[in-house]
């Protein structure tokens, strides 16, 4: 059985409540009240006996009765606050538990004896607020604590009483605590008894309130299941007609071709923008079959594929690749994944499948196709030309150390000349050879266009008046960063080509523009988004066929006679241009003239106007490391040195130009450096040179262009690039410039 205390949770709730909200049980309410009551009546007497101890000089007793007095009336405030008495009924006990051991260890007070009967309320007390359990510790607590009060007053200085006293005193408190306990826990017995009866009938009314509820949650239920099953069926009509409608919008905005065929291969249903997209309508494909609409070329290969397919009872189609003919005869390539049916036996049923159109990817593959043929034939034609250039190299300094050599008015000068014009010539060729090979720019410098057009465009018409010239240009300039030269060399290219399609004249139209490319366009033509110039050549010839149209940019390609063309033009033009970062396209049809398309990335630096003047020999004296692999260039370049004034080292490979120059460091003004070399190449000589010296003077010479390798050596500091071959009257120049800068 439990204690009061412990069943004040499940006894019956009382109609007033506290401030928490919870309601009051009855014997909480008469413990309260009974507190409230025993508050009121002893904290005028505690607040009494506390006065008159004090004035006694009892401070001790004085100032326990005076706070226990305090703590009674704030009990008396705070009791309607407090949801739980719990701890004021506990800091009571403790409280009265003090004062009662005081008083007893003291005898009483002065002159009041009797004070010490206070203690037999004790029990009373904790047991009646604090319930069996817990007020029976609390009395066993306070008749432990007398019990050493009375066996040891000698050392705790307490009252020495009797020990007839004492037993009397221990043994009414007992009767006391025993008479209270077996009180309680009748009243507690049969409370709980009450208790029981009344859940038991509480129990028996829930229990017929709750089969009425049920009956009529019951009858509820079936009335909300008819009105939702009403509803469902509604709901779901509706949903499936927006589903169909859902369905027949998505299938048909499908960006595929969407279709289905029949047990006879016939075509019965395709999407409306799958049938868009071939140019047809559904009544044009309704009961064919595969075979009407592929290209012939391509019949076969997808019927064996189908053969293939059914031999194996396979049910997917996946990626099989076509060209189908649209309304306007043109071809589509598709890809088509399909799914088969087959019926019980295994026969074909029908197929739905989906066709994407892959015109675009297949477009991006050739382009990327050309570009890697472009890109191999750069690679050997630079090669050709580095080559190549070496040789004319050669040729061109003997011709100059003789020309340096003869007195004016030799008849054997103008055959010299005649021999430099003719390397130059052929310099040309290689250099037509170089716009293929990667670094295919010399000396880019931030150049207008407009200008460029223009000044191309007069030099052309001055030798060809049959051409009519429209040019069609914006008053502000469109500035490119562009080697000049090499990027005159493209419209002359262009120009001429325009001119032999038009063998009896025609119109050639000129335009520029600025235009704006988007990552998809700049993509599909392997060049970076962002602003570009844009410049177009028309010309109103014969035209080209789409065969001719996509070689067009292959080296060596012409559609002239033999002796005609080398056809490198076109195709140097679009390594030059591919090289500045842009590209080339073109758009003809036989009978209706070409239309060639150049796009450069567009520049915002200031145009430097520039002005050519053409020097003589310029002789000078020093000391210059020359260093080349070619023992007959290093000899020639060596005598020609020599011829200019200057004292020249020369060195055959990279290994030796740095032994050489680690030597003569402090003589040596100026290294002319070539950049391939099989033992140690360029770079790594400048590399070494600079690690030497660091203020060493160094003129790159290759045969190659003026980026790429060379590029990066002047990124690291060189002073100056020629390119081979060069005359003596070039190289003077360019030692004259760069020796004059450094003083």
């Amino acid at each position: 059985m439990k204690d009061g205390s412990e069943s004040n949770s499940k006894t019956k709730p009382h109609p007033l409540s506290i401030p928490g909200g919870q309601p009051l049980d009855m014997e909480e309410q008469f413990r309260r009240r009974f507190f409230f009551y025993f508050s009121l009546a002893g904290f005028p007497a505690l607040l009494g006996f506390g006065f008159m101890h004090l004035v006694r000089g009892l401070y001790l007793f004085g100032v326990l009765d005076t706070l226990f007095a305090l703590f009674l009336i704030a009990t008396i405030i705070l009791q309607s606050r407090l949801s739980s008495m719990k701890f004021m009924f506990r800091m009571t006990s403790a409280f009265a538990g003090a004062i009662f051991l005081l008083w007893t260890g003291a005898g009483g007070t002065q002159g009041q004896p009797s004070i010490v009967l206070w203690a037999f309320v004790y029990p009373l007390l904790t047991f009646f607020l604090l319930g069996v359990m817990e007020g029976a510790a609390w009395t066993l607590t306070f008749l432990a604590g007398c019990l050493i009060l009375f066996l040891y007053p000698e050392v705790l200085g307490t009252f020495p009483y009797v020990h007839e006293f004492k037993v009397r005193f221990f043994s009414v408190m007992f009767m006391i605590m025993v008479g209270v306990y077996l009180f309680e826990k009748t009243r507690i017995w049969y409370r709980d008894g009450m208790k029981e009866e009344a859940r038991q009938l509480e129990a028996e009314k829930e229990k017929l309130a709750q089969e009425m509820k049920e009956r009529q949650y019951i009858e509820d239920q079936l009335k909300i299941a008819r009105d939702d099953l009403e509803k469902r069926v509604q709901e779901r009509t509706q949903a499936l007609a927006k589903s169909e409608e859902s369905y027949r919008l998505l299938v048909d905005n499908a960006q595929d071709l969407i279709i289905s065929v029949d047990r006879k291969g016939r075509l019965e249903w395709a999407n409306e923008y799958g049938l868009s997209m071939l140019g047809y309508k559904m009544e044009d494909i309704i009961g064919k079959t595969w075979s009407d609409l592929i290209v012939p070329e391509d019949l076969p290969m997808v019927l064996e594929t189908y053969k293939r397919i059914f031999a194996n009872g396979e049910i997917q189609v996946s990626g099989l690749e076509f060209r189908c003919i649209d309304f306007w005869g043109k071809p589509v390539w598709l890809s088509l994944n399909a799914r088969i049916f087959y019926d019980k036996n295994g026969k074909y049923e029908r197929e739905y499948g989906v066709a994407r159109n892959t015109n675009r990817q297949k477009n991006l593959e050739a382009k990327l196709q050309h570009a890697q043929k472009m890109e191999a034939i750069g690679t050997l034609a630079g090669g050709i030309a580095h080559d190549f250039n070496n040789i004319l190299m050669g040729i061109q300094g003997r011709a100059s150390i003789m020309m340096l050599n003869l007195p004016k008015g030799d008849p054997s000068l103008e055959h010299l000349r005649t021999i430099t014009e003719l390397v130059q010539s052929s310099a040309g060729l290689t250099k037509q050879l170089l716009g293929l090979a990667r670094g295919g720019k010399y000396d880019p410098k931030p150049t207008n266009l407009n200008d460029l057009v223009l000044r191309v465009a007069s030099m052309f018409g001055r030798t060809h008046k049959e051409v009519v010239i429209k040019a069609d240009l914006p008053e502000y300039p469109i500035v490119v960063e562009v080697d000049q030269g090499q990027v005159e060399q493209v419209f002359l290219n262009l120009y001429v080509n325009a001119w032999q399609a038009m063998p009896g004249g025609g119109d050639l139209k000129i335009k520029t523009s600025v235009v704006s490319m988007d990552e998809a366009l700049a993509i599909a033509n392997g060049v970076k988004p962002g602003q570009y110039a844009k410049a177009t050549v028309t010309d109103s010839g014969e035209g080209m066929d789409e065969e001719t149209r996509k070689r067009v940019f292959d080296p060596f390609f012409s559609t002239k006679g033999m002796g005609r063309g080398t056809g490198l033009g076109l195709s140097s033009a679009y390594g030059i241009i591919k090289n500045h970062g842009g590209f080339i396209s073109v758009w003809s049809r036989l009978g209706e003239g070409s239309t060639f398309s150049i796009f450069i990335p567009s520049s915002q630096k200031a145009v430097n106007p520039e002005s050519r003047t053409d020097s003589p020999v310029i002789r000078g004296e020093g000391t210059i490391l020359l260093v080349d692999d070619e023992r007959d260039l290093l000899q020639t370049g060596t005598e020609i040195l020599e011829n200019l004034g200057y004292k020249a080292l020369s060195a055959g490979g990279g290994k030796e130009a740095v032994k050489m120059f680690g030597a003569n460091r402090e003589a040596i003004d100026l290294v002319v450096l070539d950049i391939v070399m099989p033992d140690m190449n360029g770079g790594a000589v400048f590399d070494k040179m600079k690690e030497l010296n660091p203020n060493v003077k160094v003129l790159i010479s290759s045969g190659y262009a003026s980026d790429g390798k060379s590029s990066e050596i002047m990124k690291k500091g060189a002073n100056g690039f020629i390119q081979k071959p060069f005359t003596a009257e070039e190289l003077s120049q360019k030692i004259a410039e760069i020796l004059q800068k450094a003083n």
